[in-house]
């Protein structure tokens, strides 16, 4: 049987259905010998730490569980998402099924799916990783950029407003509403995504086993990480790599990934 070190709960913190449910998951987890921290999206991104064995629950959308493992650096912590808002790709378990899933969870030994991630280095700083994809844009609204893209040789040269680059779990986000392909996330890849590209280019998916790096050779770019954090670009270079870390999914049934996305395109 699996051997926790304890739960943290993290809620959305707009969601009252969420906070209200944060307080009865943790009692419920106590149950089970646990030791629970509950707090919201804000005050867990802003203060909280993990260490290994913890499982990380997270209650509101996709949103909410992206930004919480941003705090997941060399941890070894395990991740269930339950979804109290629209999008639930990533939020396997509906806020109906979660004491039944929990109690499952904690009764056994879970699978645990591990899924990639992609580490942006700029100027050869760790700036961040992400989960689901990494836009590079103009600065400015309404720019375009010209960029290059690498891996051993020059691959892409293109002048666009920006480029997609993402992982496998993220192509069936913004990567796919631009035009990507789906990928399954148990392919280890990175997929790079044009955004109205003036030589019209089209996606092409890489090896994530070899860092690629992308130039900018006109304009002044930003790099914004999982649709929620901006970097404006010290440099002319933004170098990806597979992350160290990956995020380990519990799997709280049997969801191949043709039935989740048949519901995340046909939204059933």
């Amino acid at each position: 049987m699996q051997r926790w070190s304890g739960a943290v709960i993290v809620y959305a913190g707009r969601k009252e259905k969420a906070a209200a449910a944060s307080q009865q998951l943790a009692g419920f987890l106590t149950k089970f010998g646990l030791d629970v921290k509950v707090m919201s999206l804000n005050e867990f991104t802003a203060n909280s730490k993990l260490v290994d064995g913890v499982l990380l629950l997270t209650l509101g959308g996709d949103g909410t569980l992206l930004r919480a493992v941003r705090k997941i650096t060399n941890e070894q912590v395990y991740v269930l998402g339950i979804n109290f808002g629209r999008s639930g790709f990533l939020c396997q378990v509906d806020p109906s099924q979660m004491f039944e899933s929990l109690e499952k969870i904690l009764s056994g030994e879970p699978k645990v799916d591990e899924v990639m991630r992609i580490a942006l280095y700029d100027e050869g700083k760790h700036i961040a990783d992400a989960l689901n994809e990494v836009l590079v844009s103009a600065r400015v609204p309404g720019r375009v950029i010209e960029y290059s893209i690498t891996q051993g040789d020059e691959l892409i040269r293109d002048l666009a407003d920006g480029v997609i680059l993402s992982t496998p779990v993220g192509s069936t986000a913004y990567a796919m509403s631009a035009g990507g392909p789906a990928v399954d996330e148990r392919v280890e890849a990175v997929v790079i995504v044009p955004m109205a590209s003036m030589r019209n280019l089209r996606p092409i998916i890489l090896n994530a086993e070899e860092p690629l790096t992308v130039e900018i050779r006109k304009g002044d770019a930003q790099a914004v990480v999982d649709g929620h954090t901006t970097y404006l670009l010290q440099s002319r270079r933004l170098v990806i790599k597979k992350a160290e870390t990956p995020i380990r999914f519990i799997r709280a049934e049997d969801r191949p990934f043709a039935k989740r996305l048949r519901k995340r395109m046909y939204k059933h």
